[in-house]
Order: structure tokens, then C-alpha cells, then sequence
């Protein structure tokens, strides 16, 4: 296995692309539906390519492909648009949350109001003197 993998890790095809090269690519958009949201496509993509970044040299980490792009350029090229649709569904999950967590915080307040002054009424004034 160890041979296999540095055989791989080591081995550049005509255009100077490395494994990390072709790892940085953007996934076909068959597989990538596979995760419901852009966040989490993101966050496989990511993986996969620091996986495949610990298998080779960190020599191999910096080497420029024809075009004189290493390999974390051509990531950042290829995931340009998923990372702008990841940013724009955290924008929309975090306004729904938003939502959710001002409607608890009133339905709380309300009760808590609601609990105290029954509690008030059930005691006689008298009491309180």
C-alpha cells in the first residue's frame, strides 16, 4: 500500500498536474449533490483535499502545474462559486435562526410574566404586610 501511495503521490501527468492537482478540482456535480447544502459540499471538498495533501511530499505541496498554479490555487479557483453559495446559505441559516431564537426569547418572557403575576394574585395583599 505504502509503495502504491508514494507511486501516486509522486507521479505528474503532461500538464505538470500532481494528485493534489487533480484533488483541488471541483468535484462533478453528481457527486457533489450527494451532501444536501453548499456548506457541507464545501467542507468534503476541503476534507478530501487535506487528505490527499498528507499523502504526498510537502515538496510536491508548492509545485507549480503548466499554467504556474500550485495546487491550493487551483483549489481556490475551482471552489470559487460553492464558496460564495456556502457564505450565502450561512447568511440565510443564521437570519432563520435569528428568527427562531427572538421568537423563544419572547414566548419565554411572556411566560415567565404570565407565572409570576398568577403567583401574585393567588397570595392575599395581607400576607405582604
Amino acid at each position: 500500500m505504502f509503495i502504491m501511495g508514494s507511486f501516486f503521490s509522486n507521479s505528474i501527468d503532461a500538464s505538470n498536474n500532481n494528485i493534489l492537482h487533480l484533488a483541488a478540482e471541483l468535484t462533478p456535480p453528481a457527486r457533489l449533490r450527494v451532501v444536501s447544502d453548499a456548506a457541507l459540499q464545501m467542507q468534503r471538498e476541503l476534507q478530501w483535499f487535506k487528505e490527499i495533501e498528507k499523502l504526498v511530499h510537502l515538496l510536491v505541496n508548492k509545485t507549480p502545474n503548466v499554467l504556474g498554479k500550485t495546487a491550493g490555487d487551483v483549489f481556490m479557483e475551482q471552489h470559487k462559486d460553492l464558496l460564495e453559495k456556502r457564505e450565502q446559505w450561512m447568511k440565510v441559516t443564521a437570519n432563520s435562526c435569528m428568527v427562531v431564537a427572538a421568537l423563544i426569547a419572547t414566548i419565554m418572557f411572556a411566560a415567565a410574566f404570565t407565572v409570576c403575576l398568577k403567583a401574585t394574585k393567588r397570595i392575599p395583599e395581607s400576607k405582604f404586610l
